[in-house]
């Protein structure tokens, strides 16, 4: 079993939130230790961690989450949430300031015409500049992760781009701005919290909750190898693991551990299956022909957790890749298998966690 402190690290939770949930009865420990008095949780509570994160990552209040924990109907609380953010969005849009321009200038410097523009559609970002000057830089940038966004939309013609001033007084500085432009079409949004409750509420089953984590930069070892089918992974993964700890045997894994394996082909393969398994450790240490050390950059991740046995495990990659574009991240990486419980510690295959890790930017 897990002490409070390791099971905040793997779930990415706090101490404090987990003993929050443990007070509101949403994730109770599965123990306690009697001399310590320390909460004590058991691995296959993460997947549990997750939906929670989930939920409060999506704004849901503890009540809201306790409901659905309990039964409720989730489709029915995120349908009223969504419509709960689209509100606040309509309130960001109204608040606009109309600027009224009395002309005053007796030499007449300036002419005014009356325009018709006609209805279109915009994406527009809002954002607060340190100064009036940077505008020249952050309309560029929100065109580039427009385009990134959207590579299949085009914006309209003739074209047309404006920006709004939405502080209610002039100011030199700490301004906000709104900036549009006009495109054909409505595109995808990247407003985390809708888009993640449109794809829970398509889902018939909701068997997949995804969540976001930060993964910190960390020291691996590694070995690579072709298998001659998937499922030898279970007998090479504690084989490496051996030949690791006898090359390195003042060398110790990293608290919490993070293991997982990637896959190297450029296709699927049900055979011939070329692998590469990594486990997290304190520092490099020496290498051979099959162990090596390498440093990996954090990143952040879309998360998953699929239950049960590896044979299924396509559904939750189909699923995570879908999602991933649908919802306009872009993959940084290989995807990771990190295997939580498996044939080492539980006797029912039902019980075999595995969360999956799509690197993104």
């Amino acid at each position: 079993m897990l002490k409070i402190g390791e099971f905040s690290k793997l779930a990415h939770l706090t101490v404090k939130s987990l003993r929050f949930y443990d007070k509101e009865s949403l994730l109770i420990p599965a123990g306690v230790d009697a001399q310590s008095g320390y909460r004590l949780y058991e691995t296959s509570q993460l997947e549990a961690a997750a939906k929670i994160k989930a939920y409060r990552q999506l704004g849901l209040s503890i009540a809201e989450i306790k409901e659905i924990l309990l039964g409720g109907d989730a489709k029915k609380i995120l349908a009223a949430k969504a419509e709960t953010l689209k509100r606040e969005k309509e309130d960001i849009d109204v608040r606009l300031t109309i600027i009224k321009h009395i002309l005053e200038d007796k030499e007449m410097k300036y002419q005014v015409t009356v325009k018709e523009i006609p209805e279109t559609i915009v994406y527009y970002s809002e954002a607060r500049l340190t100064k009036y000057a940077d505008i020249m830089e952050y309309i560029p940038a929100v065109g580039a992760e427009f385009r990134q966004l959207n590579p299949e939309l085009k914006c309209a013609e003739p074209p047309y781009e404006f920006c709004e001033y939405l502080d209610e007084e002039y100011r030199e500085a700490d301004v906000l701005i709104r900036h549009n432009e006009a495109v054909e079409d409505f595109g995808r949004e990247n407003d985390v919290r809708l888009t993640i409750i449109k794809h829970i509420l398509e889902d018939k089953e909701m068997k997949y909750q995804v969540t976001v984590k930060e993964i910190p930069e960390t020291i691996v070892y590694y070995s690579e190898a072709r298998l001659t089918k998937y499922a030898d992974i279970m007998e090479y993964i504690p084989a490496v693991g051996a030949e690791f700890r006898q090359l390195n045997p003042e060398l110790k894994c990293a608290e919490p551990p993070y293991e997982f394996c990637e896959y190297l082909d450029e296709e699927y393969r049900e055979a011939d299956v070329l692998i590469r398994h990594n486990e997290a450790v304190e520092d490099f240490g020496r290498e051979n022909d099959h162990i090596r050390f390498r440093k990996i950059p954090a990143t952040k991740v879309l998360s998953i957790f699929h239950k049960g046995a590896y044979e299924n495990i396509g559904e939750a990659y189909t699923y995570i890749i879908k999602y991933a574009e649908e919802n306009g991240y872009q993959a940084n990486g290989l995807p990771r298998e990190c295997y939580i419980d498996g044939i080492w510690n539980k006797e029912s295959v039902a019980d075999w966690l595995t969360e999956i890790q799509l690197p993104i930017l």
